[in-house]
C-alpha cells in the first residue's frame, strides 16, 4: 500500500478522518480460492495453523535491470518488495495472525536492490512460517503458499487461481466447486455501496509495511527482530 508503516499510519488517519473507504488492492485476497481457504479457517472446518510457507521465482533481476524497480529511492526495496510482497501478503491473510518476529537473509547478487530473500516468521498465535523470494531465476514465472493445519493442508497460488486440498488423514479431498467472487473492482464497489464487507481493510496494509521494516532490518543486522506494534 504505502513504503513505510509512518505513511501508512497517514494514509489511515486521512481516510478516517475523511470517512472513505481504504482497502488494499492485493488480488489474491479477492480471489475465490482464498476467500474458500480463509472460509474454511474461519468456521474451524480446517482446525489451527501449524505452519505456512511461500514461494516466489521470476527473472526478476532481468527483467527490470535499468528501470525505476531497481532504483531504491523509488520502489522502497528489491524482489521481495515487489513480486515478493503478494507471497508475503498471502501468508499473512491466510495465517490471520500478526507476525511478532522475523529472521531474513538477502542478496543484491550484484544489483542495486534486493534479488534473493530467504525469511522465517513467527505468528502470535504460535505458528511458524517461511518465505523464498528468488529474483534471478532461470526458468521464469513460479509461486505459491501452503497452509498446513491440524486438520489438513491447502495449497493455492499467491494469486489464488488453483487450489489443492488434503484432510487430515492426508488424502487428497474431493472439495465442491469453489465460489465464485467478484472482480476487485466490482468488489470495492459494493463495499462503498454498503453491499459487501471489505475483505482487505487498510490495517492489511499496515501490518504488511511492519512486516517489510522488520525483515529488511533483520536482514541489514543480521538479527532476529521484532515487528513493531500496529
Amino acid at each position: 500500500m504505502v513504503m513505510t508503516s509512518e505513511h501508512a499510519r497517514s494514509v489511515i488517519k486521512r481516510a478516517a478522518k475523511r470517512k472513505r473507504l481504504l482497502s488494499v488492492a492485493f488480488p489474491g485476497t479477492f480471489s475465490a480460492e482464498f476467500q474458500y481457504i480463509r472460509g474454511l479457517l474461519d468456521s474451524g472446518a480446517l482446525g489451527d495453523v501449524v505452519a505456512a510457507d511461500a514461494f516466489f521465482a521470476q527473472a526478476w533481476k532481468k527483467g527490470t535491470k535499468g528501470t525505476w524497480r531497481q532504483d531504491p529511492k523509488l520502489a522502497g526495496g528489491g524482489q521481495a518488495y515487489d513480486s515478493g510482497a503478494h507471497a508475503f501478503n498471502a501468508l499473512l491473510y491466510l495465517v490471520n495472525s500478526k507476525p511478532v518476529e522475523v529472521f531474513a537473509w538477502m542478496d543484491n547478487r550484484g544489483a542495486p536492490v534486493d534479488i534473493t530473500c530467504t525469511a522465517s516468521i513467527r505468528y502470535e498465535t504460535g505458528a511458524l512460517g517461511t518465505a523464498l523470494i528468488n529474483g534471478d531465476s532461470v526458468v521464469g514465472w513460479d509461486e505459491g503458499v501452503r497452509v498446513s493445519t491440524t486438520k489438513g493442508e491447502v495449497q493455492t497460488g499467491v494469486h489464488g487461481g488453483r487450489l489443492q486440498q488434503w484432510g487430515g488423514d492426508g488424502r487428497p479431498v474431493k472439495y465442491p466447486p469453489v465460489p465464485a467472487v467478484p472482480s476487485l473492482q466490482q468488489w470495492f464497489i459494493d463495499c462503498v455501496l454498503g453491499k459487501a464487507e471489505d475483505p482487505a481493510p487498510a490495517i492489511w496494509g499496515l501490518r504488511q509495511a511492519l512486516l517489510m521494516e522488520a525483515l529488511y532490518e533483520s536482514a541489514r543486522t543480521g538479527k532476529a527482530v521484532k515487528v513493531e506494534a500496529e
